[in-house]
């Protein structure tokens, strides 16, 4: 299922046509991947998903620590997360927390 734009051509929608979409899949890549998304898609998406803003920042908050192998931060976010409304993010910070000397010891983190 794909999110319907009125009147923009971008790359990711249908060529000729009045509409364009981004695919579930589009936005995955985007976040995880980093790929390009229109300016419009994101203004679009983020409007009428507020939690995929979220989303998006905790997923660049946790890889800017991972990639850093910033401890303090690590457990800073740890606790901002695990008090977060969303339960996927609240479930994630937890896990971490469970697993912090895991996460700690892990040779790509140190």
């Amino acid at each position: 299922m794909g999110v319907i734009l009125e009147k923009c051509f971008c790359k990711t929608g249908s060529k000729g046509k009045d509409k364009d979409y981004i695919t579930r899949e589009g936005v995955f890549r985007y976040m995880w991947m980093n790929t390009e998304l229109s300016d419009n898609h994101k203004e679009y998406i983020y409007e009428k998903y507020p939690n995929i803003w979220e989303l998006q920042c905790c997923i660049r908050e946790f890889r800017n620590i991972f990639k850093n192998h910033n401890v303090p931060m690590l457990y800073l976010f740890v606790e901002k997360y695990s008090k977060n409304l969303l339960k996927p993010l609240r479930s994630f910070a937890e896990g971490l927390k469970r697993d912090i000397d895991a996460v700690l010891y892990n040779r790509q983190f140190l």
